[in-house]
């Protein structure tokens, strides 16, 4: 899917990511399969220290592009969770917008009081793929989630927002139309 010279979910940041980026103090933040590196594009320009990881060369690649073009700078990992070796309560935030799994193990990573940014599509996405097919999200079960699986994944943070709501998205061509996501926002 990155393969193409289109960026598949195009260059503008999530609106639920900037939202919360845009209402904090900038620091050091880690993105979790940052793909084409749109999230961290931005907020390296809002002048956040950004250090993202994803297991494609070629998602990579476009968001080294991506943030050249910006005269923007990030710290880039082509890795899998599994192996990181970043400092324990090191960032300010992380970030997970639509990431394959909850991957609540990288909570270790923030400081006392750094904030967790979560978006993801919900199990009922399936019945909206069903009505239409170009709507987005994963086809798999496996890599979505229900409200109560959110909650259990991020337990032990102190939740700011934590909900389940219907979207239209429009983010590249792979985001179009209808979508039901899961949001959480919360502190350790």
């Amino acid at each position: 899917m990155y393969q193409a010279e289109e960026y598949a979910y195009g260059i503008i940041p999530n609106s639920y990511f900037k939202d919360k980026i845009d209402s904090l103090i900038p620091g050091k933040i880690l993105l979790a399969a940052e793909g084409e590196g749109r999230n961290a594009v931005y907020a390296a320009s809002k002048g956040w220290e950004v250090y993202c990881f994803d297991i494609s060369a070629y998602g990579k690649t476009k968001a080294l592009k991506l943030a050249a073009q910006t005269g923007v700078q990030l710290n880039y990992e082509l890795t899998e969770m599994e192996n990181l070796t970043y400092a324990l309560a090191s960032f300010d935030v992380v970030a997970l917008i639509y990431t394959p799994l909850l991957h609540s193990k990288l909570i270790k990573y923030l400081k006392p009081g750094g904030r967790l940014i979560f978006e993801g599509f919900s199990k009922k996405q399936t019945v909206i793929n069903q009505k239409d097919p170009f709507a987005g999200g994963p086809r798999e079960a496996s890599q979505l989630y229900n409200y109560a699986q959110m909650k259990e994944a991020f337990q032990d943070l102190t939740a700011r927002e934590s909900y389940e709501t219907q979207v239209v998205l429009n983010e590249g061509i792979y985001h179009q139309g209808l979508s039901s996501l899961l949001r959480f926002y919360g502190t350790k």
